[in-house]
């Protein structure tokens, strides 16, 4: 489970990047530069990044509990009671 969520958070720089070249081809689009951004887009920008990354994070931590959080309370109480055996 925990290689799932690793790969999943590798993955942040990735989506970051694809932001921020969405947002430099929109700008090409218009024929305009990166310095002539505001500092109201730049924030805005920032933002938009930043809250794109926790709604990834959010998903990712979901999506990870959902198919495999059964599986592996399952595994650990099956670990458990042959610990307990054992001892």
């Amino acid at each position: 489970m925990e290689r799932y969520k690793a790969f999943a958070f590798l993955l942040i720089p990735h989506i970051i990047s694809c932001v921020l070249f969405f947002a430099y081809n929109k700008l090409l689009s218009k024929n305009q530069a990166i310095d002539s951004l505001t500092e109201k887009q730049v924030v805005a920008l920032a933002i938009v990044t930043l809250t794109l990354v926790i709604i990834y994070i959010i998903a990712i931590l979901l999506w990870v509990d959902k198919y495999y959080g059964r599986y592996a309370r399952e595994i650990k109480s099956i670990l458990q009671e042959m610990d307990d055996d054992n001892s």
